[in-house]
Order: structure tokens, then C-alpha cells, then sequence
């Protein structure tokens, strides 16, 4: 700033009696004005010729040159936008991308450079930029991805247009994923105020909400506990868009029970004997419990955690986001006999993330050991039948056993094969030795 002479951008403001940091020191009103002077008004850096920008979570960044990815195709994987300006021809913007469904061009004051097209993904088709985005304030265009064939996914046609839901689609009535609702799971506690939900009359997990919250003040988290009776739906709609952490499953907390009812429970179906992930893997054994991420009402998150029964639960409890830190990723099933205690993550029966549209991805999700099958015309959990490795215990000591003889025979031939020509001359090496010394064969032998 002093190099380029603009000393009035550079301004001081001093309040007496107040310390190095204080409530207000960013948003009082002298600051504000200066900022927004300065933003609307100030000359940002020239874009250069080609920029590009990537991510691979859209909650975790923000636009380049007007440009922001708001959808992935395959989540948590790396997606870019790779951008060359005035291409072919001035005010075209060339852009070429991977691993993107959606993303906007919003403009922002102070840019010079601004398209008035885009050719995205080497279509001939350019697609040309609204009058509006530019006259008023926060309006946008977004662009979208349909696929031509899915079943070829390496070598598949993609058509790019202007985004027919771009007004619905970060709504309550959308289930396509944005910013606002991509994970991990420790995205839950990203909302100015957290409601820990607990089943009225369940004094253990009463005691662990209040330790929960008590654990998210000391890291700067506002949590509020509540029980899942004494607030309505309506009310935590309405609560300052909080995000909502339900400890128990919708067999014994009624909040997750509406939310489940609402269809707000990602990918997961509960059953009374236990629960499935994408309708195909289910888990009844005792003592299995779940944690995982799902969309709530009105763009905001919920966290679920159940189990098949009290061991269950208490085994997904341990898998809660305390922070940013968490090794959560959107969801998780454990096992108090799957050794999770001292494998930690190793132990885990199955982990991963939701796609786009809150359904399982396959891509980025680890089905370690599914212990159950789920038949295909309901959501019914039914056993699978599986051999105890003790059983087979007896004929793996006989091959061991059968193993360590062929081993000792094959070693003895060897060595046999490898001395045996050395031996059948050592008489006759013997007596030429003895000839040479002047001693006799016996005496040598005696030797």
C-alpha cells in the first residue's frame, strides 16, 4: 500500500481503556465503513491470463476470479476448474474441469476483467452471461453437468447449462449437497449454536450430553442440551439454523424419530433388530452402533448416533466430533467386538462418505466386513451364516505338520546332493597328503 503512494488506504483507530483484544474490535462502525469503502470501491489485482481453482471440500473455500465449485462429482476427491480468459476471442472465458457437477460465477466489484461467455469443457456451445449478474447486487449463474452415459464414466460425454433449480437447490426442498452441507462429520458443530438432543428419562445419556457439551465450551463451541421433549421441531427450525447432534436412535428419541419420518436420516434405514446402510448392508449383532452425518431442515446438518442396543451405542458414542480434528469422515460402524478399543480405527466395521445426493459412494467409503445381507424387496435384516475359524484349527495343524516335513526332507537331499561328491574322495585325498609329508595313511588318519 505505501509502496504504491495510497496513504489513504491505511487508516488508525485508537479506543481508549480498551486492551490488545475485545468485543467489537473488527465490527465496530468506524472499521466497517472503511471496509466497505475500500471493497466496493478499490481497483482488486488484475486476474491474470489463466488461473485456476481446486478444492476438495466446497465448505472449505471460496471463489477465484468470481468462480466457485458448489458440487463434486465423487466427494472428498480432488476437483478443479482450470480457467483461460479471453479465449478464443476478448470477454470469452474458456474453462475446463474435473471432478465438478456445479459451480457459480458471481461478480465481484472492483474486477475489470469480467466474461460476457464461457466455453466450458471444450463445447462449441458458449454459454453467455446475464445482464443481471452484473447490475445487481448478489445475483449469480450457476452451471450444471448432466451425463450422457454414466456407465462409461472414463470416457463419457458431459453438456454443461445454466442451472434450471438455481433458485431451489439450497432450499429445504433440495437433497442435492452444497457448501453448507458437505461433511465431514465435524462440519455438525460449524453453526453458531448446537443442540445436543437426549431422550427425556435416559439419565446416562443425560449425564454424557451435559459432558459433550461441556467438552465443545472448553474448545470455543456453543452446545445447548435439550431433551427431545421439551423443544418441537418447529422451534429448532427456527432456532438460528442450528445444527442438531441426536444421541440414540428413532426407537428411543423421539426428535430423531420425526426427522427419521421426514426422511432426514441420510442413507440409513433403522429396523427394529438393527440397521442397514444403502438398503444392502445391515447390522443387527449386539453391541454394533453407527455414527454418521445427515442432511436437517432448512440447510442444516444433523448427527445421529445408535446402536442395536445399549453396548452399541455407547460403542458409537466414542466416535462424536469435538472439533475440527475429528477422524470421523460422514459415517461409521463399530463393534464392541470388533476391537475398535485398541485398534481405534482399525477396528471399525465399515466408514466412509455420502454422495451428492445423501446416497452411499461406494468410491469413498471402506465396507471393511458387512456381517449382514438385507434382501432387496425390503429393508428387513436377515443373518448370513459364517464359518468360525476354530472349526478349521485341526487341518491347518495337519498342514503345518505335512508343511515342516516336505520342508526337512527337500533340505536334507539338498545337502546330501550338494557334500555327497566331496565325501567319496576324501580316502584317496587322504593317502596323497600322506605320500607328500612322508606319513602313512593311518598316521594321518590318526591325525
Amino acid at each position: 500500500m505505501f509502496h504504491n503512494f495510497q496513504p489513504s488506504v491505511v487508516g488508525l483507530s485508537e479506543i481508549p481503556g480498551k486492551g490488545h483484544w475485545f468485543d467489537g474490535v473488527v465490527d465496530d462502525d468506524r472499521l466497517q465503513r472503511f471496509i466497505q469503502r475500500h471493497l466496493q470501491t478499490s481497483q482488486k489485482p488484475q486476474l491474470p491470463k489463466r488461473f485456476s481453482l481446486m478444492t476438495m471440500n466446497p465448505a472449505s473455500t471460496g471463489s477465484r476470479g468470481g468462480l466457485r465449485i458448489l458440487s463434486l462429482e465423487v466427494v472428498f476427491q480432488l476437483s478443479r476448474i482450470r480457467v483461460e480468459r479471453d479465449y478464443p476471442e476478448r470477454g470469452t472465458w474458456k474453462i475446463s474441469t474435473e471432478n465438478v457437477r456445479r459451480f457459480r460465477y458471481q461478480a465481484i466489484h472492483g474486477i475489470a476483467q469480467r466474461p460476457d461467455r464461457f466455453l466450458i469443457d471444450a463445447s462449441s456451445h458458449a454459454i453467455a452471461v446475464p445482464s443481471a449478474v452484473y447490475e445487481e447486487d448478489k445475483e449469480h449463474i450457476d452451471f450444471c453437468v448432466s451425463l450422457i452415459d454414466e456407465k462409461l464414466p472414463d470416457t463419457r460425454s458431459v453438456i454443461w447449462s445454466v442451472c434450471s433449480d438455481s433458485d431451489l437447490w439450497e432450499t429445504e426442498r433440495s437433497t442435492e449437497r452444497g457448501p453448507d452441507t458437505s461433511g465431514p462429520s465435524a462440519r455438525v458443530l460449524s453453526s453458531r449454536k448446537v443442540l445436543v438432543v437426549f431422550p427425556e428419562g435416559d439419565v446416562k445419556l443425560r449425564d454424557f450430553a451435559v459432558f459433550y457439551s461441556n467438552s465443545l465450551y472448553i474448545r470455543g463451541i456453543s452446545a445447548q442440551v435439550t431433551t427431545d421433549s421439551s423443544v418441537s421441531v418447529g422451534q429448532l427450525q427456527s432456532s438460528d439454523d442450528a445444527n442438531v447432534v441426536l444421541l440414540g436412535g428413532p426407537s428411543v428419541n423421539r426428535m430423531a424419530r420425526k426427522y427419521y419420518m421426514d426422511g432426514l436420516s441420510a442413507d440409513v434405514t433403522f429396523s427394529p433388530n438393527g440397521f442397514c446402510i444403502s438398503s444392502l448392508k445391515c447390522f443387527q449383532r449386539p453391541g454394533t452402533g453407527i455414527a454418521f452425518l445427515s442432511a436437517g431442515p432448512r440447510r442444516t446438518l444433523l448427527f445421529y448416533v445408535a446402536g442395536t442396543d445399549d453396548a452399541g451405542l455407547d460403542a458409537a458414542l466414542t466416535y462424536l466430533p469435538y472439533g475440527p480434528a475429528s477422524e470421523v469422515p460422514e459415517w461409521i460402524v463399530v463393534s464392541k467386538t470388533s476391537g475398535f478399543g485398541f485398534k481405534g480405527l482399525g477396528g471399525v466395521l465399515g466408514l466412509g462418505y455420502w454422495d451428492y445426493k445423501w446416497k452411499l459412494e461406494v468410491r469413498r467409503s471402506y465396507p471393511a466386513e458387512f456381517l449382514f445381507d438385507v434382501k432387496k424387496s425390503g429393508v428387513t435384516c436377515t443373518s448370513r451364516r459364517r464359518t468360525n475359524p476354530l472349526h478349521s484349527l485341526p487341518v491347518l495343524t495337519i498342514a503345518l505338520i505335512i508343511v515342516g516335513v516336505v520342508l526337512g526332507i527337500a533340505f536334507s537331499l539338498r545337502r546330501k546332493l550338494r557334500f555327497g561328491h566331496h565325501y567319496k574322495h576324501l580316502p584317496n585325498a587322504l593317502v596323497q597328503v600322506g605320500q607328500n609329508t612322508g606319513s602313512g595313511v593311518d598316521r594321518s588318519q590318526g591325525n
